[in-house]
């Protein structure tokens, strides 16, 4: 699941910048800090005016003002008056960009609240949704804007709230997934599910982990959220922080019960499913190069030399990915063996056959080829279905070099 982009943005920060330059788009607000509110708020005026004035300018010009672009920027940046003054001047308060996605959407996106509820005033549908399916209550979710939600869902039926967009995802999954603690529980007093999978077999709570969301991965477990069910891929909520280097994130599953020996086991037959099958939690982290998280495991006792269905191994992984570090720590504090070869090769640089050492040299990695061969004495001449490191290193001379000095033919 992503958070689906707004086309406007950029052109709203275009436009910003064109007007206002470097200076950070402000928006109302409303604190316990008067001060600062006050001043942030004369800002967001002085912005508004400026705009206004040139839009002013361009009808005066007669500009096109039914053309969408203008309004659409008016309903990002959060001005009103502007947006006001466009419709009172011939603009379709009901227009929609290429994806669908309506005023409100945009509105909701960047967490105008004022512009949310005047479009509303205006008769425009709130839960309209865009192609793929999310509505503005989606979007303010994903991007954390809680008074956005909270006006969006009482304005809903509880079955729009509870609907599902195109990717499989409701609302709730939006918000853990953005890590927007706050929306996440005002969504569960509201009846949204903390356990509900999406259709990918994904569950809230391993959104959350994902994105290394500690304070939300908590409350969704304190609100039964499985630490240890996997997705329709096999994976889970430790397995997908130990994938993103969440250390503190980890620990907090496995002190509650998360399993880090765990082998990926794809519910699902679909090949795209299959990707990490047999694979641990110490070889995802090594392949994306978290010393810390390979540390942590491998003093969990979790096998450093396990190999997924593929045969790959963390020491394969890193070096398939570059990381140095990590090979180092596996081979010199655990002893991981440097001569495996992987079964089966869907992927860049780790065809049948190939050894650490061979992908190492396929993609030019000089250092690790050099400490594999000279501290992990790596066998330069392993040929599996004709997988040389020499042949791998064809584009890369001074590897190729270092090679045939140390035996490689």
């Amino acid at each position: 699941m992503t958070v689906p982009p707004v086309p406007s943005n950029s052109a709203v920060l275009a436009i910003k910048r064109k007007l206002f330059g470097s200076r950070e788009h402000v928006r109302p607000v409303d604190t316990d800090d008067k001060k600062n509110v006050t001043v942030h708020n004369k800002n967001f005026a002085e912005e508004q005016s400026k705009f206004l004035e040139v839009v002013q300018f361009l009808i005066e010009k007669e500009v096109d003002v039914k053309a969408p672009s203008l309004v659409f920027i008016a309903a990002g940046l959060g001005y009103v008056e502007v947006l006001k003054y466009l419709l009172d001047n011939g603009a379709d308060v009901n227009t929609v960009n290429e994806k669908n996605q309506t005023l409100v959407y945009v509105a909701a996106s960047f967490g105008h609240l004022n512009v949310v509820e005047y479009l509303f005033f205006k008769g425009v549908d709130v839960k309209s949704p865009a192609t793929d399916g999310v509505t503005p209550v989606f979007e303010a979710a994903a991007r954390g804007h809680l008074d956005v939600v909270k006006y969006l869902v009482e304005k809903m039926s509880e079955a729009d709230f509870q609907q599902v967009a195109k990717d499989g995802c409701m609302v709730f999954h939006y918000a853990a997934r953005g890590g927007h603690l706050e929306v996440v529980k005002y969504l569960n007093e509201k009846g949204g599910s903390a356990t509900v999978a999406n259709e990918l077999g994904e569950t809230p709570i391993l959104l959350a982990a994902e994105g290394g969301h500690t304070d939300v991965v908590q409350y969704l477990f304190e609100h039964g959220g499985n630490v240890n069910l996997p997705a329709n891929d096999g994976k889970t909520p430790v397995w997908a922080a130990a994938q993103n280097g969440y250390l503190t994130t980890m620990k907090f599953l496995v002190d509650k019960g998360a399993d880090v020996q765990l082998v990926v086991k794809p519910k699902s037959k679909k090949k795209e499913d299959q990707t990490w099958a047999g694979a641990t939690t110490i070889l995802v982290a090594a392949f994306d190069g978290h010393l810390d998280v390979v540390e942590y495991l491998a003093n969990k006792n979790v096998d450093v030399n396990a190999p997924a269905d593929d045969g790959w191994t963390p020491v394969f992984a890193a070096a398939n990915g570059g990381h140095l570090k990590v090979i180092e720590y596996l081979v010199k504090q655990k002893n991981a063996d440097v001569n495996v070869t992987v079964k089966s090769g869907n992927y860049d640089g780790a065809p049948a056959g190939a050894t650490p050492v061979y992908t190492a040299s396929h993609f030019g990695y000089l250092d690790i080829v050099k400490f594999l061969v000279e501290e992990g004495k790596a066998d330069v001449n392993i040929n599996k279905a004709g997988r040389t490191p020499l042949k791998a290193a064809q584009g890369h001379p001074d590897l190729k070099a270092y090679l045939i000095q140390h035996g490689a033919k």
